[in-house]
């Protein structure tokens, strides 16, 4: 008699059914861990970003302005930073310094303090020593996060940038 080395209908249906299950209960898993990760990022980012304004005005003598792009046309003013935002040298005009694009993962990163609404009308700014004129806050958090996985920067009048882990929402 012949042996068959081949697997049954029945025996790969039940793998295939192994993987399916496996699959969907690591779904969610997944992506709470995507929506954690690009909530970091966006953290990260406008962090080093701020802090590279800072030092860029102070070693430059320079005054730096961190604005959000683009600007609502409807009403000329944009509060959600995640949409990109531009670095600007206040003695060069014609193009930032630097550039971040929005961030595709429905994140968010909106003012924090209601007395000091950092906005399109409102950017950050720093002097030539490093002082802020528009202290304020932001929070970063990404649709679908969990945990603390959510950021906050906080700028202070003398221009420290201060980041701390917060809830997502």
């Amino acid at each position: 008699m012949k042996k068959n080395n081949g697997f049954t209908l029945v025996e790969l249906m039940v793998v295939v059914a192994i993987i399916g299950i496996i699959g969907i209960s690591t779904a969610d898993y997944i992506g709470s861990f995507l929506a954690n990760s690009a909530s970091r990022g966006m953290g990260r980012a406008m962090h080093l970003d701020i802090m590279y304004a800072r030092n860029h005005a102070i070693s430059s003598t320079t005054p730096i302005t961190v604005t959000i792009v683009p600007v609502d046309p409807t009403t000329g003013v944009n509060a959600n930073w995640a949409l990109g935002w531009e670095i600007w040298d206040s003695s060069n005009t014609l193009a930032p310094i630097r550039s971040q694009s929005a961030f595709r993962n429905g994140g968010s990163i909106t003012p924090d303090d209601p007395a000091n609404i950092l906005d399109s009308s409102n950017p950050i700014t720093f002097t030539t020593d490093g002082i802020s004129t528009s202290p304020g806050s932001l929070v970063m958090t990404s649709s679908g996060c969990v945990g603390s996985n959510g950021r906050k920067i906080q700028i202070n009048q003398i221009g420290q940038v201060i980041g701390t882990e917060v809830d997502c929402p």
